[in-house]
């Protein structure tokens, strides 16, 4: 689960090796990406499906540009992330922290 102090919004967020699925828990915005893994820490990601009916010029930034995201702390039950998208000579970084649910948990990842 991770909660963005920036939109106060909630994401559930699922990640195997190769896709990454994020539902928004309050709209139901599901987000689906490619992931490429860089190490065991670092990885690229770039959005292939999005299923936001008021899409704008910023989802289409996002789907063309990926993300790079590092695994800076893992514990338990969260883990610390840095994630950096450069664009056009600029960079954006952001470094939040990220809860981690365990499998059995009440949330379903409804389908696109």
């Amino acid at each position: 689960m991770y909660h963005s102090s920036i939109t106060n919004t909630d994401y559930l967020i699922e990640r195997n090796d190769t896709i990454q699925t994020e539902i928004d828990t309050h709209s139901k915005i599901i987000t689906r990406c490619k992931i490429v893994w860089v190490n065991d820490c670092e990885y690229y990601l770039t959005i292939t499906q999005n299923n936001n009916p008021n899409r704008d010029g910023i989802d289409s930034f996002f789907e063309s540009t990926p993300i790079k995201t590092s695994i800076v702390q893992v514990t338990s039950s969260y883990y610390i992330f840095s994630s950096k998208v450069d664009s056009i000579g600029k960079s954006l970084t952001l470094t939040d922290t990220m809860k981690i649910l365990k499998w059995g948990d009440p949330f379903h990842f409804p389908r696109l």
